[in-house]
């Protein structure tokens, strides 16, 4: 059972030191370890359903809540809150993240001027702004969905040059709104890479 369950996973994603290779259409992700965790250092790109390309769709795709199941290549998932908050740990001197209570902040982390998450090449990541009304919204801002999906299905990360903040806007995530709803990017996360 142990070994049908491992060539499972060799079937679906295939690993080197440095990239994953995404089985479902052979898209090459670039990983780095950050603590304990492995990260896709560029965003998730895979045509899942409901998923937009905006254009550039070897960059970045934009994805709906309600089809995350599986987004992921097989072995990889979403990463929590908490594993957000550790990549901002990354940055020397971040501020303490501050708590927030309600469903609609829960935490905010401000860096110094220094540090400008865009310009950080810990995760490469890039202001691509989100999908609202079916409409690209470019801005300096990217939104990421969190593992926290699963018990907040609506929660996700807000990234702005210098802030990570955990929100979960629910009145911008009603299918039956469509003007204003929202599709965000996805990075997903690995706790044991292996050969």
């Amino acid at each position: 059972m142990k070994l049908a369950f491992i060539l499972s996973l060799l079937v679906f994603t295939s690993y080197s030191q440095d990239r994953i290779v995404d089985q479902r259409d052979g898209k090459q992700y670039p990983i780095t370890k950050l603590g304990n965790l492995y990260w896709m250092t560029s965003n998730l790109t895979y045509n899942a359903k409901e998923s937009i390309c905006p254009g550039n769709c070897d960059q970045i795709r934009f994805y709906d809540y309600r089809f995350l199941n599986d987004v992921c290549p097989t072995g990889w998932r979403l990463p929590s809150m908490e594993e957000w908050n550790q990549f901002a740990a990354s940055f020397e001197d971040a501020e303490t993240a501050r708590m927030m209570e309600g469903n609609k902040k829960l935490f905010r982390i401000d860096f110094l001027d220094q540090y400008n998450i865009f310009e950080s090449n810990v995760l490469n990541i890039g202001p691509y702004g989100r999908i609202e009304g079916g409409e690209v919204l470019e801005g300096n801002y990217i939104d990421f969905w969190t593992a926290n999906s699963n018990t907040d299905e609506r929660f996700h990360m807000h990234l702005t040059p210098y802030s990570i903040m955990g929100h979960a806007h629910k009145h911008n995530l009603k299918p039956s709104k469509p003007e204003s709803y929202r599709l965000f990017a996805i990075r997903c996360v690995c706790d044991n890479v292996t050969d």
